[in-house]
């Protein structure tokens, strides 16, 4: 039994360890890459690239959740953070509030300004949601917090500067390692990397709408997590979106109805609660048209017939 026990934590930690490790190689050999053949170059940017980045992503959130076994998650937090040029200090506050006020427009990580009224700039704000992802969100949340009375007793400007220093610092040492090795120049590293970290806030944001995106409930925390919606698996394109979101989209009503369960590495492992809301692709498309053209999120036009919702039996 002990060995097992020595032998699983070894694993873990090789695994966490070993993809930090994998990203970096990664960012290093991407500028060579791309600047020798743009086809090869663009579909590395893909996979792993733009697959690796949202692994970052859920290890990031799986840290500040302190689920990942054998290994120092508040250490390891910051690092994916910084790995993602991603602020901690937001993150933090902003996560908090997405579980306290999850589908509501209190929820900081998807309404960093609120309710807005006005139509047109509700539709500017998700036209740059849509198209920049959730480096837009964030930034717009960062802005925000420090001037929102939930948070600004809370909020630490000189972790702002050092955050701020940690992340120009970490993607200007891996840019000058990869000129160094492949005497590439600043902007083969600067193009591929923008595509990456673009691309990378793309699939985070737009797996974080499927789940939330214009939808708001009406009524107590329990009711709220309740309408979280999940993917359901069919067809190859959802495979393909659920493959490049590590199946965080299959789940999630569980996570918000149950936080302290960690089902991501094992889906499927737990019941999910009764009447949890299941999408498709499709009704995703529907839902980003929706906020494209300024309709305002209303949980009457959330999926609730019985064809659409869905319980899961195990």
């Amino acid at each position: 039994m002990l060995k097992l026990a020595i032998e699983q934590k070894f694993f873990d930690r090789a695994k966490v360890y070993g993809l930090i490790i994998s990203w970096l190689l990664y960012l290093i050999s991407l500028p060579y890459v791309f600047a020798h053949n743009k086809v090869i170059g663009s579909i590395y940017i893909v996979f792993p690239g733009i697959y690796l980045f949202p692994l970052f992503g859920l290890m990031i959130h799986e840290t500040w959740h302190d689920y990942l076994p054998n290994v120092p998650n508040k250490v390891l937090f910051p690092l994916f953070c910084f790995m993602l040029i991603s602020d901690p200090q937001v993150y933090d506050l902003t996560h908090r509030s997405h579980h306290t006020d999850v589908n509501s427009y209190r929820d900081m990580q998807f309404y960093p300004l609120g309710k807005i009224e006005r139509r047109f700039f509700r539709v500017i704000f998700n036209f740059f949601s849509i198209s920049l992802g959730a480096i837009f969100v964030m930034t717009v949340a960062g802005i925000r917090l420090p001037k929102d009375s939930r948070f600004k007793r809370h909020y630490r400007y000189r972790k702002l500067f050092l955050f701020l220093l940690c992340r120009i610092g970490f993607i200007v040492s891996i840019g000058y390692c990869s000129h160094l090795i492949f005497n590439v120049s600043t902007m083969q590293i600067l193009i591929p990397f923008l595509f990456t970290y673009w691309g990378g806030s793309l699939m985070i944001h737009h797996g974080m709408l499927f789940e939330h995106g214009n939808l708001i409930v009406e009524g107590n925390l329990n009711q709220r997590n309740l309408k979280t919606r999940n993917l359901r698996a069919k067809g190859l394109a959802s495979r393909i979106v659920l493959f490049f979101t590590h199946n965080d989209l299959l789940e999630h009503t569980l996570h918000h109805t149950s936080p302290r369960l960690n089902n991501r590495p094992f889906p499927r492992k737990y019941s999910m609660p009764e009447n949890s809301n299941y999408i498709t692709l499709s009704q995703h498309l529907g839902i980003l048209r929706d906020m494209l053209i300024g309709i305002e999120a209303n949980e009457n036009k959330q999926i609730n017939n019985p064809k659409q919702v869905h319980s899961l039996v195990r």
